[in-house]
């Protein structure tokens, strides 16, 4: 069985996920992986590998923003 997984990030501890949150809940997402960690400091992000490593096959990866 296929499912959708949900990653959102904030980057200063004063932001919150909330509407990051709804959206992938509406996009049917039932699995949330949610991290604050600022880009200027670290590249790391522990919670996307978590999120790569939970994925299967078929499975679909929703991210509302991404940064390049």
């Amino acid at each position: 069985m296929t499912q959708r997984i949900g990653y959102a990030r904030v980057s200063t501890f004063h932001q919150d996920f909330s509407s990051q949150q709804q959206l992938l809940e509406e996009a049917g997402c039932h699995r949330i992986f949610t991290e604050k960690v600022t880009g200027t400091t670290t590249t790391e992000r522990e919670q996307l590998q978590e999120a790569i490593q939970y994925a299967r096959p078929g499975d679909t990866c929703h991210c509302i923003k991404l940064e390049l």
